[in-house]
């Protein structure tokens, strides 16, 4: 009865060890293609990679992606990183830049190709290794501009479960998927001396004991319940599962050898104890059997009252809450909130053993986590990790593991929480941290105060200034001093009450020099809407401000002498009129036609005749006050707008002054050259109210001027100049 009794109980366990080895084993490929797919996902938004990529840039590609392959590889254990183009040839290995050209012809990108949708799965190199690949379509604008693709050998799966389950295990390939002289090359660069011909149909691509025979491992057996294997005195229980490719291949076949000695050792001591005690003293056995079982059943009254207790406890707690063996690691309580949340029966959660429900990080294992508990070392031990589930899916989850030794048998109290929110958070603010470090964006974060808390790489390239250059300093130290205190009151203003602000912005860089930059500037605030930190984008956009500069002006702007143009004056003349009426003042208009003009054109070329032209805007400009403005209408003619004239003396006065300053001659070429002006005069609204009506005017009085002998002014007069415009 012992015997058979042993048997049922390590054939379970062997079934369950099975079971979790192969869940554990699709858990862990699961597990590092998310974290492939959300790599993937933040690498596919960079504006730079598009860009480079696009242009077919594939040094400055390489370079912009080199810093993340090397983080990704030194944290993740990436190996391998591609750009293909929309045709699936390869543009970029980043882990191997001399390569590209060829056609990728993997189940993957033959998935992501015909799906349109990321597609992942374990490919079978021609070297003999299998790599976890992840492949996604690359858009940007709604249309397909290629591929990317990750990649990560899965050694470090096998050695987990080794680790984590306490097994040997074996990988055989199938030889029909491999050419011979390339595996054998691939494995003495490997540095590895697995024979080609020591099986028949298989080759060994890694093990983790090189004791047991292979030939009796017996790769190709039927999968299922497992078989016993014994050498050198040891016993060793084998199962076996296959090997699925992304193509839903059987490329390889995993043997785990799991040594089972102990256990059959301990089943043969146990018979013999049995039977010597039958033999020396059957009788005594007898008379002291109803004593034993007397108190043994007192204490299982016992027992049994203080788990219903601890049961309904357990029952109360939100959490989840399971009571492991601390030998077996077998469940042997779960509450409720676990039944419920895992979706387990509470037998079923029973014929399961601890590992298969508790996964913890690639390099844990759940016996040896709990063991410093078991040795007092620490009273309560925390760890992070997640619970499977009875459908497959896994829920994030914190432990908090005790060792209760009154419990009959030991056991461990597990506590589990659901952290999936925590780690979302935690998710977001890694992707955060990532595009904050890596974007082309110069970014600049303040707190509540306003003092700056964080800069971003880009914002040192922009700004010349270092991050521990203006930590804990206001913004304000990159000001120009080109804004003044009413722009960044509108600014705030706007802010505070939008939560946004975005516009063009003069800075000034660590060096001194000006630049234009874009700016946006968005508020973070929690749930009670309080403000926790400012948030700023900036680039560069001195070139396309002075380019937009230059077309205003080209608008506006004479061409020649840089005065305002006709439109520009009469835009100004315009909104003149209007401040006039709110001020009820006068206003006036002067209109002047150069005599002379001509004989400097004919006699030395259009290039004098535009220098004469500039000396005489030149002069104009410093006769008038600083608010008046002064235009060239096109020609020869140019106009003096007078704001807040006053009388109209005020107005002649400086119309004499404009004459005296052609009294100098202008200087042409080689040669002094004499020139005037004859000017007309004309007043709002004692002429006219309108801009167009005041230039006629003041043109018409000009023509006055010059029919009566040049080099003088006259003031619009109805009678003489006509009824007016």
């Amino acid at each position: 009865m012992t015997y058979l009794a042993h048997q049922r109980e390590t054939e379970a366990l062997l079934s369950r060890m099975r079971t979790g080895i192969e869940a554990e084993f699709k858990h862990a490929l699961g597990q590092d293609a998310e974290m492939l797919r959300a790599a993937l996902s933040a690498i596919s938004r960079d504006a730079r990679l598009i860009e480079a990529f696009e242009q077919r840039d594939r040094d400055r590609l390489l370079a912009l992606v080199a810093p993340t392959y090397a983080d990704l590889n030194t944290h993740n254990r990436v190996t391998h990183f591609y750009f293909h183009g929309p045709d699936r040839v390869n543009f970029l290995r980043v882990h191997q830049p001399p390569r590209h050209g060829d056609t990728i012809d993997r189940f993957t990108a033959l998935g992501a190709e015909r799906t349109g949708l990321p597609t992942w799965g374990v490919e079978l190199g021609p070297l003999g290794t299998f790599t976890l690949r992840f492949v996604v379509p690359w858009q940007t604008d709604d249309r397909l501009i290629g591929y990317l693709e990750l990649g990560e050998e899965i050694d470090h799966v096998l050695a987990n479960l080794r680790e984590q389950f306490g097994v040997e295990l074996f990988a055989f390939i199938d030889k029909s998927y491999l050419d011979r002289t390339g595996w054998e090359s691939g494995m003495r660069m490997l540095g590895r001396t697995f024979e080609w011909d020591a099986l028949p149909n298989v080759v060994l691509a890694s093990e983790t004991d090189t004791d047991l025979p292979l030939d009796l491992l017996d790769p190709t057996g039927p999968t299922g319940a497992a078989d016993s294997l014994e050498h050198d005195g040891r016993t060793h229980a084998l199962f076996r599962f296959p090997l699925m490719d992304a193509g839903d291949r059987r490329v390889a076949h995993l043997v785990t050898a799991l040594d089972t000695t102990a256990r059959r050792e301990d089943l043969a001591s146990t018979i013999l104890i049995i039977a010597g005690a039958s033999v020396g003293g059957g009788i005594a056995v007898i008379v002291l059997f109803w004593f034993i079982l007397g108190r043994a059943e007192a204490r299982h009254r016992r027992a049994e009252a203080r788990q219903l207790q601890l049961g309904r406890i357990l029952d109360l707690a939100h959490e989840q809450v399971l009571l492991l063996d601390a030998s077996s690691l077998a469940v042997l309580e779960a509450n409720r909130g676990a039944r419920s949340d895992l979706g387990y029966s509470d037998e079923a959660l029973k014929s399961l053993l601890g590992p298969e429900l508790i996964l913890l990080d690639r390099n844990s294992n759940l016996a040896t986590e709990l063991a410093p508990l078991v040795r007092s070392a620490e009273q309560v031990r925390t760890l992070e990790g997640s619970l499977r589930c009875k459908d497959g899916s896994t829920m994030p989850a914190e432990f908090r593991c005790q060792y209760v030794a009154t419990h009959t048998p030991p056991a461990f109290a597990v506590i589990a929480t659901d952290i999936t929110d925590r780690q979302q958070a935690e998710r977001e603010r890694q992707l955060a941290v990532t595009v904050f470090r890596n974007s082309a964006e110069a970014m600049m974060v303040t707190n509540a105060d306003n003092l700056i808390i964080a800069v971003n790489p880009a914002f040192t390239k922009l700004t010349g200034y270092e991050a521990e250059d203006v930590i804990g300093r206001n913004p304000r130290l990159l000001s120009s001093d080109r804004h003044d205190k009413e722009f960044y009151r509108k600014m705030w203003e706007g802010l505070t009450q939008t939560g946004h602000w975005h516009g063009a912005v003069w800075n000034r860089r660590k060096d001194g020099t000006l630049y234009a930059q874009r700016l946006a500037i968005t508020a973070i605030h929690d749930r009670d809407g309080t403000v926790l930190s400012y948030v700023g984008l900036l680039s560069d956009v001195t070139e396309e401000k002075l380019e937009s500069d230059r077309i205003r002006q080209q608008a506006h702007k004479d061409e020649v002498t840089g005065l305002p143009n006709r439109h520009m004056l009469l835009d100004s003349l315009t909104r003149a009129l209007h401040a006039r009426r709110r001020a009820e003042d006068t206003l006036a208009v002067l209109f002047l036609d150069l005599d002379g003009f001509k004989p400097i054109n004919d006699t030395y070329g259009h290039g004098a005749g535009d220098l004469a032209l500039q000396e005489v805007a030149r002069r104009l400009v410093a006769a008038v006050r600083k608010d008046d403005v002064v235009g060239r209408l096109g020609g020869d003619e140019f106009v003096v707008l007078l704001k807040n004239t006053g009388e109209i003396g005020n107005a002649e006065a400086l119309a004499r002054k404009v004459l005296d300053t052609f009294a100098e001659p202008f200087d042409v070429d080689v040669a002094r050259m004499p020139m005037g002006c004859s000017i007309g005069v004309a007043l709002s609204p004692l002429h006219s109210a309108d801009a167009e009506g005041l230039l006629a005017a003041a043109d018409r009085a000009m023509y006055r001027a010059k029919s009566e002998g040049k080099g003088t002014y006259r003031v619009f007069d109805p009678e003489q100049d006509g009824d007016g415009p």
